[in-house]
């Protein structure tokens, strides 16, 4: 299948440049005119999405030119994009770390508002699901977003994405599996880029840090409009771009943004095709200055062995590179490590043991850094007296995602998110930030947490603390046991999700245990789409506080001595 623009037929193009090495983006170029557009595989489903992208023109979206099918051996299908060739900078290189003036801030994220609107007004509406500075590129002042990869046509009766899709650090929490993207998934985003221009950090959650980091007051200007747009609840952000778009223009201001202090940015090494900004997949080549290399950061390799000795966040991170799939080794720290301005992924069933002994290792978020811990079908254990922590001096959103895994950590302290699916989880100390998001795990907290819990099923947690805020209980099997109080309110979210429930579900029951004190009230929601759902009368939940058991949720009745509201649609 191909399908083009009028006036467009890629057999008058000639290979100017592979930027990718392996034929997945070129660059082409007109034999006559010169003119250059892009080509690249898009290994998605997305074709009748791109397909429906050829026909739509506007000067603050990259224009696809046209779409060719491949013929492949390969399950999901691959086709070609030819897409406009954009000279200019990413917002991401425009930004390094660091706070643009305001009057430009204000002219860029209205200009991103309006690409983001052309989508939003298509039939059915276009999510792009992936809007974040590296997609964005600015041309003589003119904003242009780009990578449609993950944007996905909105179905109104789905409420759970199926395929869990975004950036961490821009991508909204029903990204992560929570609900269903909708329009309001992208406001999201251009709510963390706006804070990110204004202040340049994406601390969208540590508001009072940057009122104290923001001297001129012009974060503060519009730090309403910020939180309203970065709501975790969708329902409490902005409901259309065209909110968000009137809301700024009646906020903008005139007065030149004034620097703050930034973190510097780990430099993005480039490739110098033709002097110009080259769009590649699924990320773009840049043209940017080698960092600079210090004893700290220069590059090291190290042969695996069943013991490795670092003494320096290089020699560590090489040790884990080191390891092949399914390896075993324990890697032994000689002194205290801070790994910072780097990801620590451990992704191919390695297994760790951390042998601490000589030192702590922490993994710090600084603002803006972009560090991230990532830990899938692996295990990490911990030997010695030292502490293995995950530590953010700012707020960004995703600190630890954990699949399959096997882990053990001391302190998780100062992040937004962590994400936790069938995983074994050992913490020795406290959980210090907004939201634990876990299903199908088993999860064992030694102190506090004091954010807010999101058990979506099949999860046994014994947090031996306190839980500062919310716990949420989604669909069923929830076993849960809390050695002190709980701040917050009890949340039985019976709201059905994207399937049918199979025959073989487990039944919709709950135990909660709390040892304290609630501090809340004990609220059930279920929206009755029967359709989709068991009857309420399938439910039972039970709740027991400081040994008495205050409520029990069965045969559709409600009994207990605290307050609760039954909320319906």
């Amino acid at each position: 299948m191909k399908n083009f623009v009028d006036g467009f037929n890629p057999n008058d193009y000639a290979i100017f440049t592979d930027i990718s090495g392996d034929g997945q983006a070129l660059v082409l170029q007109h034999k006559i005119t010169q003119h250059l557009v892009v080509k690249k595989i898009i290994s998605t489903k997305n074709l009748n999405l791109y397909s429906q992208l050829i026909h739509l023109r506007h000067k603050n979206l990259v224009q696809i030119l046209g779409v060719e099918t491949l013929e492949n051996d390969e399950q999901i299908p691959s086709f070609y994009t030819y897409e406009e060739f954009v000279q200019g900078k990413t917002l991401e290189e425009t930004i390094a770390n660091k706070p643009i003036l305001q009057e430009t801030a204000v002219n860029w994220i209205l200009q991103i508002c309006t690409a983001v609107d052309v989508l939003h007004s298509q039939n059915p509406p276009i999510i792009h699901r992936d809007i974040k500075p590296s997609n964005i590129i600015i041309s003589d002042g003119t904003v242009k977003l780009l990578d449609f990869n993950a944007a996905k046509d909105v179905k109104p009766n789905q409420l759970r994405d199926t395929t869990l899709m975004g950036t961490p650090g821009y991508a909204a929490p029903e990204q992560y599996g929570y609900s269903a993207s909708d329009p309001r998934t992208d406001i999201y985003a251009i709510g963390v880029i706006f804070a990110e221009m204004l202040t340049g950090f994406r601390e969208i959650s540590q508001f009072d840090k940057l009122d104290k980091l923001d001297k001129k007051g012009n974060f503060n200007h519009y730090k309403k409009i910020i939180q309203n747009c970065t709501q975790l609840d969708p329902k409490r952000r902005y409901k259309s771009i065209k909110e968000l778009e009137r809301q700024i223009s009646k906020n903008n201001r005139t007065k030149i943004f004034a620097s703050v202090v930034g973190f510097a940015a780990v430099a993005i090494l480039a490739i110098l095709v033709n002097n110009f900004v080259i769009q590649n997949q699924p990320e773009n080549i840049i043209l940017a200055e080698e960092p600079t290399l210090t004893e700290e950061n220069i590059p090291v390799t190290m042969d695996f062995a069943e013991v490795m000795t670092v003494s320096t966040q290089a020699e560590f991170l090489a040790a884990v590179a080191a390891i092949p799939p399914n390896g075993t080794t324990t890697i032994a720290l000689a002194n205290s490590i801070d790994i910072i301005n780097a990801q620590l992924i451990v992704e191919n069933g390695e297994n760790i043991t951390l042998d601490l002994t000589n030192g702590d290792l922490n993994v710090i978020l600084n603002p803006g850094g972009g560090t991230s811990v990532w830990v899938d079908s692996s295990t990490i254990s911990i030997i010695g007296d030292g502490e293995f922590n995950i530590l953010n001096e700012g707020r960004n959103f995703s600190m630890l995602e954990a699949r399959n895994a096997e882990l053990t950590i001391s302190n998780i302290l100062g992040g937004l998110m962590i994400n936790i699916l069938t995983t074994n989880l050992t913490v020795h100390g406290n959980l210090d930030f907004d939201v634990l998001q876990t299903s199908q795990s088993n999860i064992n907290v030694a102190g506090n947490l004091t954010g807010e819990l999101l058990a979506n099923s099949t999860n046994n947690i014994e947090i031996n603390g306190n839980v500062g805020q919310n716990i949420n209980l989604f669909w069923a099997e929830n076993r849960i046991k809390i050695g002190g109080d709980v701040g917050g309110n009890i949340i039985f979210d019976k709201t059905p999700q994207e399937f049918t429930i199979p025959q073989n579900f487990p039944t919709t029951t709950d135990e909660l245990t709390i040892n304290g004190n609630l501090h809340g009230e004990i609220i059930f929601i279920d929206l009755d789409r029967t359709e989709i759902i068991r009857q309420p009368t399938d439910y039972d939940e039970i709740v027991t506080i400081d040994g008495q058991q205050f409520l029990e949720f069965s045969q559709n009745n409600l009994r207990g001595d605290f307050q609760t509201l039954w909320l319906a649609e």
